[in-house]
């Protein structure tokens, strides 16, 4: 449906196939599909992860250790 409803309005908007606006397509499409096999929540969890992983960055860690205080924050159990 991502892709298909977005080179409908592409179509319907009369909008020029660019390089950029087929690769906004193919994003669209790919996000549409790792929304309905993952689940939004599962989406959600995985960038609020991220922000939490460059935060650790931004503070002055390292990347590995701002990988390892991730790995171990999802490795233990959740109550």
């Amino acid at each position: 449906m991502g892709g298909g409803g977005t080179a409908f309005v592409y179509m319907l908007l009369h909008l020029p196939w660019t390089v950029n606006n087929i690769l906004c397509l193919i994003a669209m499409a790919f996000m549409v599909w790792m929304g309905s096999m993952l689940g939004y929540s599962k989406i959600l969890e995985t960038f609020q992860q991220f922000k939490a992983w460059r935060a650790s960055i931004d503070n002055g860690d390292n990347i590995a250790d701002a990988t390892q205080k991730l790995y171990d924050e999802v490795s233990e159990p959740k109550e």
